[in-house]
């Protein structure tokens, strides 16, 4: 893991509601420097830029084919905490601290980056209900601090699945079979696939082995918020 200390001046987001998203205290940036300080991420000059070089992340990840993978952390508090904000609560502006930390952190300083960023698609049930998708909200603000554009509209979900969460690992892949469908050509030669939390992979594998049916040649990685490492 390594220190958040370098992101105190780069955090660039103002916090007009003035209150850290973590702490609730006074704060002029959506996080404030304590909290700031408290989360561990992880150590991309040990990993080489891809986490799937570290063991305890490519144990959790059976099967998946993408073969790199950034994120900021283990899914853990704090970072779990922001992202159950987001998700569960509304609070877009998550969606913004976890963009913020995601891009001063890794993208920014990458050599071979994305043509395009395409954020996983939600069911249109739970897309209904919730009112948002947070993997496109987190996308969009990556998209606009780095200038990489964000493309919506090329996958779809094919058929309303159950949520992720509440399935084993063998039960994500079952009910991801057939669950996307591209409905339009992806016109980049290199894309990241955005999600919030990556815990089995399975979603992310499946985008990625959709994606490589219909363009063979087309460089797939995978961004999240945070990894679920296995225990």
């Amino acid at each position: 893991m390594q220190s958040a200390s370098k992101l105190r001046k780069s955090f660039r987001f103002l916090n007009l509601n003035r209150a850290c998203l973590l702490c609730s205290q006074g704060s002029s940036s959506l996080i404030c420097c304590h909290c700031l300080e408290s989360i561990q991420f992880f150590d991309f000059e040990l990993c080489k830029g891809n986490l799937m070089n570290l063991p305890q992340v490519k144990s959790g990840l059976i099967g998946c084919k993408f073969e790199r993978l950034l994120a900021l952390g283990d899914y853990q508090w704090p970072l779990s905490h922001l992202l159950s904000k987001l998700k569960f609560s509304q609070q877009l502006s998550c969606a913004k601290a976890i963009a913020t930390l995601f891009t001063d952190t890794l993208t920014l300083s990458l050599e071979n980056r994305p043509d395009l960023l395409l954020p996983v698609p939600l069911g249109s049930s739970r897309f209904a209900s919730r009112k948002f998708n947070q993997a496109f909200e987190i996308a969009k603000y990556i998209g606009d601090i780095s200038g990489i554009p964000v493309e919506m509209n090329a996958i779809k979900r094919a058929k309303n699945t159950l949520p992720q969460s509440s399935l084993n690992a063998g039960q994500r892949q079952r009910n991801l079979k057939n669950a996307f469908e591209l409905i339009k050509p992806i016109k980049a030669r290199r894309v990241a696939l955005i999600d919030d939390v990556v815990t089995t992979g399975a979603t992310t594998n499946a985008l990625y082995s959709l994606l490589k049916t219909h363009h063979p040649d087309l460089q797939i990685e995978v961004w999240a918020g945070c990894v679920t490492l296995s225990r």
